[in-house]
């Protein structure tokens, strides 16, 4: 990443199908288009389900991990990081 704004990207999951998110993806967010995933981020005591039209804002740093409860359909909008800002 070189901090500059990326182009969102979208994801189709088919049932229990798994992604890993590394690395730092604060301000990331996961929007989830069709279907029902489960989401959970280091660092979080919590675990997060989003159906249909809900969003989850990336939080912590770390690895983040995204579990189709059903087929699903995401977009990840990736937040870039200035490092001329960290």
């Amino acid at each position: 990443m070189d901090g500059r704004n990326s182009t969102p990207i979208e994801v189709g999951l088919g049932a229990h199908d798994l992604r890993r998110l590394e690395g730092d993806r604060r301000r990331s967010v996961i929007s989830c288009l069709e279907g029902t995933v489960w989401i959970t981020q280091e660092g979080d005591a919590e675990d997060h389900v989003l159906r249909r039209g809900e969003h989850f804002n990336v939080s912590q740093p770390g690895l983040v991990l995204v579990e189709a409860i059903r087929d699903a359909f995401l977009r990840v909008t990736v937040a870039t990081h200035d490092r001329a800002r960290n």
